[in-house]
């Protein structure tokens, strides 16, 4: 049994977005045997995102909504999200079972939750946080 993993990511590479204020997803199978697959890229509608650089308590800094190579790693999560721009990002990756994001607020982390989707924060390569998801898949029998 393979499992579907919609990743924050702005290069496919890294996981750099956060899941409130991230734009891009990339979706992956992670197989039985740990090898994991491409399957595609998914962008969010810039309305979906939910933050405006107006509402972004950063000192000035614009690149919440821009997607670019940080995403909003310095002050954003302020709880400024709102729930029908999470939910919309919700749906666009509701065929995944697990969602693996930078950092994710409680309220959305809930939402996913209700809707069968799990969610893990890590930082750094995919791959190697692939790894890890494979060992804690096959220690609680998740992958079989």
């Amino acid at each position: 049994m393979s499992i579907k993993i919609a990743v924050g990511s702005s290069n496919g590479i890294v996981i750099n977005q956060h899941f409130g204020s991230g734009t891009k997803f990339y979706i992956f199978e992670l197989l039985e045997d740990g090898n994991s697959k491409f399957i595609e890229a998914r962008e969010v509608e810039t309305e979906v995102v939910g933050l405006t650089p107006t509402t972004c308590n950063d000192n000035g800094n614009k690149g919440c909504n821009s997607g670019g190579d940080l995403g909003c790693g310095s002050g954003c999560h302020s709880g400024g999200h709102d729930e029908a721009g999470l939910i919309e990002k919700i749906k666009l990756i509701s065929d995944c079972q697990a969602v693996l994001v930078n950092q994710i607020g409680k309220g959305a982390e809930k939402l996913l939750l209700k809707n069968g989707i799990s969610a893990f924060e890590a930082k750094g390569s995919i791959e190697k946080a692939f790894s890890k998801l494979y060992i804690y898949y096959k220690r609680t029998k998740q992958m079989v």
